[in-house]
């Protein structure tokens, strides 16, 4: 774990993610939050680290593998995460105002109240990720609705709709989900 950061580092990381955990799991009584501001884990192999609540604000994740990390609450606000790889992270409450997400692949990640105001998704295609995580729907099978099938807003909404409709969710519900996407149709394709 952690072997693409320097050997020169690497205890440094393993003693902040122990503290990180002491904090986390005594509810800020002991250890400390990781404080991880501006570091450089270019291609960090991060798989199984539990950043839950980490302060990793304008950190360079570039390259970096993330998959199935614990990344909620997170701040991330100005990190650089190009070409991360963070399917399947949890990224449940994150603040991601401001972050490079260039190049990400977000198959299966939890963006349940996180905040992209600001976040740059150019080139990403966001909508590679599962509804079922993302929207609160469960679908057989995982729906995965993509830009290259839906060209435009309205036609999105409308294979939602369509989708949800038949798995037999109520219009409350539906309307409720389509508002979340119409935001993040907003700030992918702003």
């Amino acid at each position: 774990m952690f072997e693409v950061i320097l050997e020169k580092h690497k205890l440094w990381f393993e003693v902040i993610l122990e503290k990180h955990k002491l904090w986390l799991e005594t509810c800020g009584d002991k250890g400390e939050r990781a404080n991880l501001q501006c570091a450089n884990l270019h291609c960090a192999d991060l798989r199984g680290a539990n950043l839950h609540c980490a302060d990793l604000r304008g950190a360079n994740l570039r390259g970096a593998d993330l998959r199935g990390v614990d990344l909620r609450g997170v701040d991330l606000r100005n990190a650089d995460l190009c070409g991360a790889d963070l399917r399947g992270a949890d990224l449940q409450g994150a603040y991601l105002q401001g972050a490079d997400l260039q190049g990400v692949d977000l198959r299966g990640v939890d963006l349940r109240g996180a905040y992209l105001q600001g976040a740059y998704f150019q080139g990403t295609n966001v909508f590679t990720f599962q509804l079922n995580k993302h929207f609160g729907f469960v679908y057989k099978g995982g729906i995965q609705l993509g830009c290259k099938f839906a060209k435009d807003l309205e036609t999105a909404v409308e294979m939602l709709n369509t989708e949800a409709s038949k798995e037999g969710y109520s219009q409350e519900d539906i309307d409720r989900h389509i508002k979340l996407f119409t935001l993040l149709w907003g700030v992918v394709n702003a």
